[in-house]
């Protein structure tokens, strides 16, 4: 099933706020993210968590320097505490002034079905409620050729040069670099 969703009908965070309860597997990835958006729907971010069946990936995007500090410090928290919550950071223009990483994806799966939502909503409080943010929402069964090609596309992003995993350091690395 594919549904349109646009913030002024349905907000983008309501769609995460009901679909991370009922799922087993969880990707998060967005450019930017702020910690009044990771407030959004960090209660069910940790209650999922709190579930050692559950797998949550996060993709938190540093390239344009709106990233918020406070916002990694939670989400290393959470990883720190739960060891089926990963944190990866894509920071293309770490090294480079090459292309940024601006991915708007969310991925959820409940063992035999998947939602996506692809769209603008970035993981802020502003994307997943207020802006003029539209997304495509779609459901299947998992092991789909869409399914397949999504969960592919995750695995090359953890394993691209410019995803690190978040850590203390980094953040501080980053912390110093969006001074400049």
């Amino acid at each position: 099933m594919i549904e349109f969703l646009y913030n002024r009908n349905d907000s983008h965070s309501k769609e995460l706020k009901n679909l991370i309860p009922i799922s087993e597997k969880i990707v998060l990835c967005a450019a930017y993210w702020r910690a009044n958006g990771l407030s959004k729907i960090s209660r069910e971010l940790v209650k999922a968590a709190k579930q050692t069946n559950v797998k949550i990936s996060i993709f938190v995007g540093l390239d344009e320097k709106i990233t918020e500090k406070g916002a990694l410090d939670k989400l290393l928290k959470i990883s720190n505490v739960f060891d089926n919550v990963e944190v990866n950071a894509c920071w293309m223009q770490r090294y480079t002034k090459g292309p940024i990483f601006h991915s708007k994806v969310f991925y959820f799966n409940d063992g035999k079905e998947f939602t996506t939502i692809v769209g603008s909503a970035n993981l802020t409080k502003n994307g997943l409620d207020h802006n003029s943010e539209s997304s495509i929402k779609h459901s299947d069964y998992i092991n789909t050729e869409f399914d397949l090609k999504m969960l592919k596309y995750f695995v090359e992003l953890r394993e691209a040069s410019y995803t690190y995993t978040l850590s203390s350091s980094l953040i501080d690395e980053y912390k110093s670099w969006k001074k400049d």
